[in-house]
């Protein structure tokens, strides 16, 4: 892995078969016109906004507001050095929030119990 300085900010970059590779986390549009959904893509920085990518992470409805990541790859590109976009900063850290953290070990799991009505 290469440190390459890129517009005064330190960028990771990848060895690839053709290269350097820059990963940015950025949107993809889908969608019909005036009814867009986005896919969360991993991608050279490089490339045009819909070309090819390096894998799907998830997608964006911002009409109905349905966000799904995968954050296990989302974590794994972010530990390899992968820049989000503004936008997709955002949406990873609205997404953490909605889903439940995961129990650790040893740790014992909170059950409320809701009162009966006897």
């Amino acid at each position: 892995m290469a440190v390459v300085d890129f517009s005064r900010k330190f960028v990771y970059a990848f060895q690839h078969e053709k290269g350097v590779l820059l990963v940015r986390i950025r949107l993809t549009r889908l969608g019909a016109r005036n009814n867009p959904t986005y896919r969360v893509v991993a991608i050279d920085s490089r490339r045009a906004r819909d070309s090819q990518y390096l894998e799907a992470l998830g997608h964006y409805d911002p009409r109905r507001k349905v966000l799904k990541l995968n954050l296990e790859r989302v974590d794994y590109w972010l530990s390899k050095g992968a820049q989000p976009s503004n936008t997709v900063d955002r949406l990873i850290k609205r997404y953490r929030k909605t889903i439940p953290a995961p129990a650790q070990e040893g740790e014992p799991e909170i059950i409320t119990q809701t009162e009966s009505a006897n």
